[in-house]
């Protein structure tokens, strides 16, 4: 079969997808009525990998986030666009009266593909076997889409939230439809039943991590169940995902070096800092290969984020934080800023999908969560994740983490947990911590900043800004015009 993929470009920071196969282009129009001729053309959109979700929530409503009133005077000029301050001071009005939403549209044109597989899959000639991985992996598709859909415009999930505004469910590919936001409930239902159908894939490993295998599936439900709460069976599905891992490996960041890059007085790090198909979208560590992709400004750390490493033996803290020049910030005399990389080539990307680093800690998370706690494997899971992440010299007694009690020990996990996964990850933790059996994982976030007035920085005033816990703004806005050109069916969130 011909080559499907060019690997994505960017230029003027939005990436393009660079001459996919010629059959694509010959797929039906949206709620066009012409037939799919072949199973290729199905395979094809399968094998186009849309691995970047355009997402500026976890870059900015986080506390991992500091935008400092400081930063801002040294970096103004490089503030054209205000767009990043409506997220950073939870403006939910003027998100929601923005140009367009990148991220709604991408994943519901996800949701399509998916839908346009399914539709067509038993009209087309093929094996039988290579039919049924094809449902299972449109199913799957559908099933993450939604879950990505659900975490950023619903409330998150829980017994009182059940009947709070879920998403409009396409389940088929006629656009014109008008559907309304299904509840929160019946939209978990659809996806636990699009879950049920991804599960019957055979196959137990791919050479293109943006596709779906058991392991893949097994891996996304230990997220899934975490999130929801089910803690016995997110469990469950890590233990397999991790068995069954395959080329998912863990990488020793031991064996990371920072290195000159192509721009004078730039360093790059030639693991993660080089951007290429195969840094990316081949990194080892992808159970499903996502990235969360920052169009509007760099992933500014805040002084909390960086204060959760240690400094000295922590090689997240010496090789993912770099000064100035590698993010493009000012050099000053009066700062010097920090900026968390992690791939970095014109635009920061940071891992989204699901990765082996997850899959571990949404288990030993878990299992201090569940009935019947066991500290001891949760914190064998924590030194297994630390090996890799600690300088090698440091000694056994700074790498592995003791605790004393359950309650101490996911503490440790969550502590380990916001240093491994910042931004994208943070905001789901954020917004799951929020509602679930206890209180002191909650999170405010507290800011001080300038006024925004009219889109502009008022610099002559500071004003703080608050996200307290279980805040109506964990659900983000739908764009005004997704609204309007549902010709009112979709309603808007409440605030």
């Amino acid at each position: 079969m011909k080559s499907i993929f060019t690997y994505l470009c960017l230029l003027g920071g939005a990436l393009f997808c660079n001459s996919c196969e010629d059959y694509l282009s010959e797929l039906p129009a949206k709620g066009a009525n012409q037939p799919v001729k072949n199973i290729d053309q199905l395979i094809g959109l399968l094998n186009n990998p849309k691995v970047h979700e355009f997402d500026a929530t976890g870059s900015f409503m986080t506390d991992d986030t500091g935008l400092t009133p400081e930063f801002y005077d040294e970096a103004y000029t490089y503030f054209s666009d205000t767009e990043p301050f409506y997220y950073y001071t939870f403006d939910t009005d003027k998100l929601a009266s923005l140009a367009s939403d990148a991220l709604w549209t991408s994943l519901y044109a996800s949701i399509y593909d998916a839908n346009l597989i399914l539709e067509n899959v038993d009209e087309v000639e093929g094996t039988p076997d290579i039919k049924e991985q094809i449902k299972a992996e449109a199913h799957f598709l559908r099933a993450y889409s939604y879950w990505r859909l659900a975490n950023q415009y619903c409330l998150p999930y829980c017994e009182k939230n059940l009947s709070e505004q879920g998403l409009p469910l396409r389940k088929t590919t006629y656009m014109e439809e008008a559907i309304s936001r299904a509840s929160l409930e019946e939209t978990y239902r659809f996806i636990d039943k699009d879950l049920t159908e991804a599960l019957k894939i055979k196959i137990t490993t791919t050479d293109q991590p943006w596709r779906a295998s058991l392991p893949t599936i097994q891996a996304f439900l230990s997220r899934y169940y975490l999130f929801r709460g089910e803690y016995e069976k997110a469990v469950s599905a890590a233990t397999e995902a991790l068995k069954n891992s395959g080329r998912v490996q863990l990488k020793d960041y031991n064996t990371i070096s920072a290195g000159m890059s192509f721009i004078p007085g730039f360093l790059e790090f030639p693991e993660m800092g080089n951007y290429s198909e195969n840094q990316v979208v081949m990194w080892q560590e992808f159970f499903y290969a996502k990235t969360s992709l920052n169009t509007k400004f760099w992933y500014v750390p805040s002084d909390e984020l960086i204060a959760c490493y240690d400094p000295v033996n922590d090689l997240r803290r010496r090789k993912l934080f770099t000064y100035n020049s590698m993010l493009l910030l000012p050099e000053t005399a009066n700062g010097i800023f920090l900026g968390y990389n992690f791939f970095y080539w014109l635009t920061p990307q940071i891992p989204s999908g699901v990765t082996i680093q997850e899959v571990m800690l949404n288990k030993a998370e878990a299992l201090l969560r569940q009935a019947n706690p066991d500290k001891s494997e949760a914190l064998e899971l924590l030194y297994d994740l630390r090996r890799k992440r600690y300088d090698a010299t440091s000694g056994d007694n700074v790498i592995r983490v003791e605790a004393a009690t359950n309650d101490e020990a996911l503490r440790k996990v969550l502590e380990e947990r916001r240093r491994e996964l910042p931004f994208t990850h943070r905001w789901f933790d954020i917004r799951r911590f929020s509602v679930n059996e206890i209180e002191w994982d909650d999170v405010e976030i507290t800011r001080s900043f300038y006024e925004i007035v009219d889109g502009a920085v008022n610099k002559s005033r500071k004003a703080t800004y608050i996200l307290p816990a279980g805040s109506r703004r964990y659900a983000m806005p739908i764009n005004e015009n997704d609204i309007s050109a549902s010709h009112g069916t979709i309603k808007q969130n409440e605030f």
